[in-house]
């Protein structure tokens, strides 16, 4: 009975997403006057995550856990840690006898499809809230919004290549998230909650999604409400309360499980209490250093720290930009919360294990802040030059490069265990 309840509960939320892509697609297809330029910016971002991740599409690759999940997919053991929308996701593909991490290559190219269907989601929920752009101003807000997909730490979570089956439907999830709420110029309850039951579904595959979720609604609130304070500071607060609502139920509805008997005890609930999680932010303190040296040993020495530079620069020229002082302090407040939200959580976490993988919503607060420098550059011409875009995209081919590497050496790996095996 449980299996059929996950499976229906499921096929509802599946149904829910691709309908939104839909929904989605044909408002983006109504919108282009020339029909050919919809099929050449989704040809382009497909092209650009293919950059990143085709390696996997043409090889196959094994983690130990994917050794393991391919005789047990473990569902449950998704439901144990929070990730229903996972658990409903793996019994569906038994259902079928498809098994993802066998059948992981035709399931990667479904990821790959969903994942440049979300960057281009969000892409347009971000250039509807400035004036009328041009489309190579598009192409490269859509390259900064990249950025937070495209990166080592989110190939590391994808070298377990179970996950592409899980995650593809869940990025239309998160897409529809940040893009349907910001499509009014005033949003009433029912828009908010379409919001909430999205990130719910998010976050029920990946629980560190929601420091991309928050770092893209406020970067778009902010630039939409910039000069209008009253309406930034209501939206800021609905969407902060949407995030932290949907989070605390994710953590309710797995306590309610375990306390019913319905699934085991994990041992990596959260828990809050106050030492804990003063010992979890010396920890992520900690971690600062190892991530802006080598990004956690991911890419070579001197890379981070140069990107910090232009991070540095990019944020002040930002802020000579804005008038008063209370859009300096929140521009600034809005990226050190984004930034923190990044490892929410890690911070109320029992027993704390701070992965690339866990933290890939860092990436996210990095494209934000590409996104308010290339909107600078749109509307003040001596900034434009070639500076932000030429970063961009050495941020995107220096992380596409070792990505593939990283992927080299899994398969090398994966040869020589095969062989020992």
């Amino acid at each position: 009975m449980a299996v059929n309840l996950m499976l229906t509960f499921f096929t509802i939320t599946l149904l829910s997403c691709l309908t939104s892509a839909a929904l989605f697609l044909k408002k983006l297809w109504n919108g282009f006057h020339n029909r050919k330029l919809f099929f050449e910016i989704l040809l382009l971002e497909m092209l650009v995550v293919l950059m990143g991740y085709g390696s996997m599409i043409i090889c196959m690759h094994y983690s130990v856990d994917s050794f393991n999940r391919i005789y047990d997919a473990g569902p449950f053991w998704e439901l144990q840690i929070g990730r229903f929308f996972n658990c409903g996701a793996i019994l569906l593909a038994q259902k079928f006898d498809l098994n993802p991490t066998v059948y992981q290559q035709p399931f990667f190219v479904l990821w790959h499809i969903t994942l440049a269907v979300m960057i281009i989601m969000f892409t347009v929920a971000i250039a509807k809230t400035l004036k009328q752009i041009t489309t190579f101003q598009f192409v490269l807000l859509m390259l900064a919004v990249s950025v937070s997909f495209i990166n080592v730490f989110t190939m590391e979570l994808m070298l377990f290549p179970e996950t592409a089956a899980e995650f593809s439907i869940s990025n239309l999830a998160l897409g529809a998230a940040v893009y349907f709420p910001l499509q009014k110029s005033k949003n009433t309850l029912k828009d908010w909650l379409l919001c909430w039951v999205f990130l719910m579904l998010a976050l029920g595959s990946y629980q560190s999604y929601i420091g991309i979720f928050t770092t893209f609604m406020l970067a778009c609130i902010f630039l939409k409400f910039r000069e209008n304070k009253k309406m930034r500071y209501t939206y800021t607060a609905a969407a902060l309360l949407v995030g932290a609502s949907a989070s605390a139920a994710n953590i309710l509805i797995t306590k309610l499980l375990v306390l019913f008997d319905f699934i085991a005890d994990s041992g990596r609930n959260p828990m809050l209490r106050i030492e804990k999680i003063w010992n979890n932010l010396q920890q992520i303190a900690s971690y600062q250093i190892s991530f802006w040296k080598d990004a956690d040993g991911l890419l070579p020495p001197g890379i981070m720290p140069a990107i910090a530079c232009v991070l540095i620069v990019l944020i002040i020229l930002c802020m000579r930009q804005l008038k008063l002082t209370e859009q300096k302090l929140y521009f600034v407040c809005m990226i050190a919360g984004c930034y923190l939200l990044a490892f929410a959580p890690h911070i109320i976490e029992e027993n704390i294990h701070l992965t690339p993988r866990s933290n890939l919503a860092i990436w996210s607060v990095i494209a934000m802040i590409f996104v308010f420098s290339l909107d600078l550059c749109f509307k003040y011409k001596r900034y434009a030059g070639s500076f932000c875009p030429l970063i961009l995209i050495l941020i995107l081919c220096s992380n596409c490069l070792i990505m593939q590497d990283m992927a080299a050496n899994e398969q090398m790996t994966n040869a020589i265990d095969l062989k020992e095996a």
